[in-house]
């Protein structure tokens, strides 16, 4: 199974970025798009670009906006982002490792992208800071507690957990532990 990094929201396996996201791209000319996240999503409206409202940092009332890049530039973006994977976290500044003490920012997660059996225009797209954020907090709150729990079923659980952190955007150790008390 070959893997390629991305850094983009998913839902229903279709891409979304954000007018942050596709400034830093105008910006550093990987695609036609004007380097200010205003200006940026301004274009991707006039372009057609679908979009979506989402919990996050940025917009009114705890709510920002995503774009779904049109099949011709997203091309462009995922061949890029297969050349540099840590491209977006470069240009932020921030630490790949940064310890989280808050709740996990899920919509501005690195995805890890899995070519399935299924056709090769459908794509299963993992946000990999969210599902490690789980996977460790499974493991240190099963540490933690003395838990032994059966390989199969700490699987279920973690992409019960994830799914779950997906759905709501929000993610914390509160969260896990309640999911781990329910199969423990």
């Amino acid at each position: 199974m070959a893997s390629v990094l991305k850094l983009m929201s998913t839902d229903d396996n279709i891409c979304w970025l954000s007018a942050s996201q596709i400034a830093i791209l105008g910006k550093e000319e990987i695609i036609k798009m004007p380097g200010s996240e205003r200006r940026a999503g301004e274009s991707a409206r006039k372009l057609g670009w679908l979009n979506r409202q989402v919990r996050g940092k940025g917009g009114r009332g705890g709510k920002r906006t995503e774009f779904q890049p049109p099949n011709d530039v997203l091309e462009v973006i995922q061949s890029f982002l297969k050349e540099n994977p840590d491209f977006f976290t470069k240009a932020k500044g921030e630490a790949k490792d940064k310890p989280h003490s808050k709740p996990y920012p899920v919509s501005k997660a690195t995805a890890l992208t899995l070519k399935s059996p299924e056709p090769a225009h459908i794509v299963t797209v993992i946000d990999t800071q969210t599902m490690i954020f789980v996977m460790v907090s499974v493991d240190s709150l099963i540490t933690k507690k003395g838990i032994n729990i059966d390989p199969v079923k700490k699987a279920e659980l973690i992409l019960l957990i994830y799914d779950y952190c997906k759905g709501t955007g929000m993610c914390n150790e509160d969260i896990v532990a309640k999911f781990l008390k329910l199969a423990g």
